[in-house]
């Protein structure tokens, strides 16, 4: 019976210390939702979070590959891109959920 309450109180301590700090990266995710500066946001980002900021904001964006030459790399031939973007489709509104996973995805490579 003392090792069930034993395990119990770890498990309790284990899940109050998951929710700490499950509240301290959500403020800091509110916090950067309200000071974060996008464009440097971008730049520094991850591909990644790049990804999760451009699906937040674009609904489609055109693409044209021109010029692309191949090389020769380590592991054999290769493509060197030059892409360029046509058209920007904007989203009407902007996906809150994409938003969201951008800001987190930041605020947690901060801390």
């Amino acid at each position: 019976m003392f090792d069930l309450h034993l395990s119990a109180g770890r498990d309790l301590e284990a899940a109050q210390e998951h929710q700490r700090v499950a509240l301290a990266q959500s403020d800091r995710a509110l916090e950067l939702a309200t000071t974060l500066d996008l464009r440097e946001a971008y730049l520094s980002a991850s591909p990644l979070v790049r990804r999760y900021l451009n699906q937040a904001v674009f609904d489609r964006l055109l693409l044209d590959d021109l010029g692309g030459q191949l090389s020769r790399t380590r592991v054999g031939h290769g493509k060197v891109h030059d892409i360029r973007v046509t058209q920007a489709i904007l989203y009407t509104e902007v996906n809150i959920q994409r938003l969201a996973q951008a800001i987190l995805a930041v605020s947690l490579s901060a801390t």
